[in-house]
């Protein structure tokens, strides 16, 4: 992903705001290019089915990757949801915790993906 803004976010089916937040993620997805990558990490290793039946179901078309709770405990993410964005040169710029809206977290993206050193 070197070269990439990326953000990765930590999320469950359960969990209430990551509900809200996923609606904008595909947005994101849809809308920013190659520059961009989301990494969606769904934390119920022990539901894989309920996972892409919840993503058809609400039209969620990214890729999503389940955690078994290695990636979890060693990025230190004990709330949902949990997002970290990073830049083109792999550094973590920002974590979130919490769900948020289109127009904030479009701005921090789009100002790293203008940020081309």
């Amino acid at each position: 992903l070197r070269g990439m803004v990326a953000l990765v976010d930590f999320w469950a089916t359960w969990c209430g705001p990551c509900r809200q937040t996923l609606p904008t993620l595909q947005r994101l997805h849809d809308e920013l290019g190659d520059d961009f990558a989301l990494l969606s990490i769904n934390v119920e290793p022990e539901d894989r089915e309920g996972v892409r039946a919840f993503m058809s179901e609400h039209d969620l078309r990214f890729p999503v990757y389940v955690d078994n709770g290695d990636l979890q405990r060693r990025m230190h993410v004990d709330t949902l949801p949990t997002a970290f964005i990073v830049d083109r040169r792999g550094v973590v710029r920002d974590m979130h915790v919490g769900s948020w809206g289109l127009s904030a977290l479009r701005g921090m993206v789009e100002a790293l993906l203008a940020d081309a050193s």
